[in-house]
Formats: structure tokens, sequence, C-alpha cells
């Protein structure tokens, strides 16, 4: 299993062999805090098979994907549904399935009823037609500044 920014809240299985590459959402961490997890639980194994590879490069290359401690403090806070870029009211647009449309945050911490009870969205966002929608992750490729607009 591995995370993924765009999904905080998620464990992602990750297998690559060969050509065949796939990664496929699992269920949400809370059904297994990370604080409860025993030794050996949620082992991370990566296995390079092949001639020629340069394993210090690789092993430098996978150490800047890991956290550093400034990220793994922002990684928290969007665990917990904290330390959102955008207030209520401010002027966004989000990442629809029409491109980029403006829109304006309505809500911190969204949830419906039907979800579990660890799955929260940073924020529910009332789209310019009205329409009423949530970012599923704070992030820029999901929902970003309106282009004029000034943080509030």
């Amino acid at each position: 299993w591995t995370w993924l920014h765009r999904y905080p809240t998620q464990e992602i299985f990750w297998t690559h062999a060969g050509r065949h590459f796939a990664l496929e959402r699992l269920p949400d961490w809370a059904a297994r805090p990370l604080e409860t997890l025993e030794e050996g639980q949620s082992k991370q194994e990566i296995v390079f098979i092949g001639m020629g590879m340069d394993e210090e490069l690789i092993r430098e290359q996978l150490e800047e994907c890991l956290l550093n401690d400034e990220e793994m403090v922002t990684f928290e806070k969007q665990l917990r549904g904290e330390g959102h870029r955008f207030k209520i009211g401010q002027a966004i647009e989000a990442y629809t399935g029409d491109g980029w449309t403006r829109g304006e945050v309505v809500a911190l911490n969204y949830r419906e009823d039907a979800w579990p009870a660890s799955k929260i969205a940073p924020y529910q966002i009332r789209l310019s037609d009205g329409m009423l929608i949530f970012a599923p992750f704070d992030d820029d490729g999901v929902v970003r500044k309106a282009e004029g607009a000034e943080l509030l």
C-alpha cells in the first residue's frame, strides 16, 4: 500500500510487474488507524529485477518521494480535516467534467450522511450555475483560487 497526495485518507494498492501497472483505491485508513497498527502491518516492499540498474540513484529518487517534516504536518492536518487553503466565501475554480468552473466555497469539512465516518471533503462548493459539489481533496488539480480573486 502507498499514499498519494491526491487521496490523503485512502490507502492505494500499487502493483507493477513488467508491463502491468495498477493503482487501486482501498477502504479508508480509518478502518485501520495508523497509530493502532502493529509492527509489520502496512509493510512496504519494492523489488527491482533487471540488469545494469543504478541502485544508489534508485534509492535517492525513492527517498525524494518521502514526506519531509513540513509535508508530514500538512498531511496530518488533512487527515484531521484541518489546514484548508480557502475560507468560506472564497472565489475558486473547481475542476469538473466540463473543465474549470468558477464557484465559491460554502462549507469546510463537508460530509454526506452515507459516507463512512472518516470521509471528509475539505470543501463544499457552489458553482456559478448554482449546483453544489464537493472537492474530494485540497489540491490545485481539483480546486484553485479563481483567476483575479484575492485570498480571504
